[in-house]
Parts: structure tokens; sequence; C-alpha cells
């Protein structure tokens, strides 16, 4: 029986890789139920099935858009990983952590805020005590979870708390990046403008820029090899970078072409797909048209010999 399960299991799996939510729901069912029966007769040897099974049973739902039930799913993944660490092995700790992650993805699609925080912090603290052990299998995770905190904190503008979350995630991704930088770099990136966000959101607005400055770094030279994957992520930075000059009072040519650069970006994907970067591509626009006459104003009084 528990051959069967698990064979449900892994067709589950692969169909997932394939896109094939639908019918990787199906097979990952039937593993639930499998495990189940072997539960049952034997707990101490099927617990660990049963809860993988059911945390990949919540991720299927979840995808397929069945909220309440991936959360129902998740709530109980988490209540056996619980009992596998307690019983069994503190080994099963990772499992956990894992668990806790996907049950706070479900609890912010239920609008359970606090909920979902308890849920993700609690899966960070873990996370932080493997990594210490193992940051080579852990860190990778650990960095996961920190920027599901600080989005969470972000959603209600909690900078001053997520700040110290974001420097986090920075350290940990330079030690990703140290090991393998063709994987990570875009990470350590994203780790950085949010960084640079949370820092002007706390009104540091020079380390925001240094922040934001090393991302658009990085994210250039990534486009320059792979512009599908990186030019979105480059024209933000470079329109985040634009305003935090503009509010230091930096050069008013200087603010302009760097929300110049990103202007074109813009225009360029919204050429492509209009629905995706449209709006965004009017704002950025609109931005530039209302500071272009003040930088003009900025040359006159110069030119003149007036105060800025």
């Amino acid at each position: 029986m528990s051959e069967d399960a698990t064979a449900q299991l892994n067709l589950g799996a692969r169909l997932a890789d394939q896109g094939r939510t639908e019918e990787a729901l199906a097979a990952t069912e039937k593993a639930v139920i499998g495990f189940r029966r072997t539960v049952e007769v034997n707990p101490a040897a099927h617990t660990f099935d049963l809860a993988m099974a059911l945390n990949n049973y919540g991720t299927h739902l979840f995808k397929a858009d069945r909220f309440a039930d991936a959360l129902a799913a998740a709530e109980e993944s988490v209540a056996l990983w619980r009992q596998l660490v307690l019983k069994w092995s503190l080994a099963h700790e990772q499992g956990l952590a894992m668990a806790l992650f996907n049950l706070g993805t479900c609890k912010v699609a239920a609008g359970q805020q606090a909920e979902a925080y308890a849920a993700t912090e609690e899966s960070a603290g873990i996370y932080r005590k493997l990594a210490a052990g193992n940051p080579a299998a852990n860190d990778e995770s650990l960095a996961t979870v920190l920027g599901r905190l600080t989005t969470l904190l972000q959603s209600e503008e909690r900078y001053a708390e997520a700040l110290p979350i974001t420097t986090e995630t920075v350290a940990v991704c330079r030690r990703l990046v140290v090991a393998d930088p063709a994987a990570h770099e875009a990470g350590l990136a994203h780790a950085l403008f949010e960084q640079g966000m949370m820092l002007s959101g706390c009104n540091r607005e020079l380390e925001a820029r240094f922040a934001v400055e090393e991302a658009v770094d990085i994210r250039r030279r990534l486009a320059g090899a792979d512009p599908a994957a990186h030019l979105p992520r480059l024209a933000q930075a470079l329109y985040a970078l634009s305003l935090l000059k503009y509010n230091m009072h930096d050069d008013m040519s200087d603010v302009l072409n760097t929300l110049s650069e990103s202007m074109v970006i813009y225009q360029r994907l919204a050429a492509a797909d209009p629905e995706t970067f449209a709006d965004t591509a009017r704002e950025v626009r609109a931005t530039f048209a209302e500071l272009l006459p003040e930088a003009e104003g900025r040359s006159r009084s110069r030119r003149f010999g007036r105060a800025p």
C-alpha cells in the first residue's frame, strides 16, 4: 500500500514540474489517502510520508486557487511535522520549517496577516538555526523566508521592523553569491533593493541610495547577459534610484538621466507586454514630465546667479 502511495506522490511531483496542476492534484490526493491508511497501521514508519504528501497536496491546491482546502492541508501538515520533531527526531526540523513557510503563504491568501507572520517567523527561526550549522544546505531557504517576512512587514509599512530582516537577508545572499555567483546574484540584487526601500522608509536616504546603487549595478550586468529576464528589475531599480537622488537634492540632470534610462526601458517593455508594464511606464513618464520643468528652472536659476 505504501509503495502505491509513494508512486502517486512521485507522479504528482513530476506532473507539477510539467505545469499539469490538476493532474498533479489528483495523483497527490491519492497519495494522501494511501498514506492515511498506512499511518493507521504504523504511525512511526509513515507519519513522515503523510506529512510530506499533505505539504505537496496543499501546494497543488493553492496553485489551483482552492485556498481554503490548501490552508486545511497546510495546517494538518504542520501538525504532523511538529509530531515528528517532538516524538521522533530533530532531523525533521527542516520539514517543519518548509511546512510553516507554506502555511504562512496560505494564511496570507486567507487574509490572516498576523497568523501568516507568526508562521513565517517561526520558519525563519528554524532555518536560522539550521543555517548556522549547515549554511550550504539552508541559506537559500533562509533567504527566501526572510524575504517573505520583509514583504509581510512592508505591506503594513512596518519599515523599522523590516530593516534588520533585510540586512540579514543581504548578508545571507552575499554568502550564497560567494558559493555560486551565477545562481544567486539576482537574489542579492533583490535583497539589496528591498533593503534600500526599508532604509528609505526609515528616512535613511544615503544608506538607501548605496543599497539601490549596488542593486542597479548588479541588475545592469545581468540584463546585459539576459535582457528578457532582468530588464524589468533594472528599470524598477533605476526608477527608485532616481527618486532617491531627487530627495537628496542631487543635480537635476543626474536625476533625469537616471529616470530617463528607466523610462526608456519601461517603454520597451510596455510595447512588448502592455498588460504587464503599461501602467508603470505611464507612471514613470508622468514623473519625468513633472520633474522636467523643475530641472529647467534650476538651470535658469544657476545661469542667472540666483539661489537654487
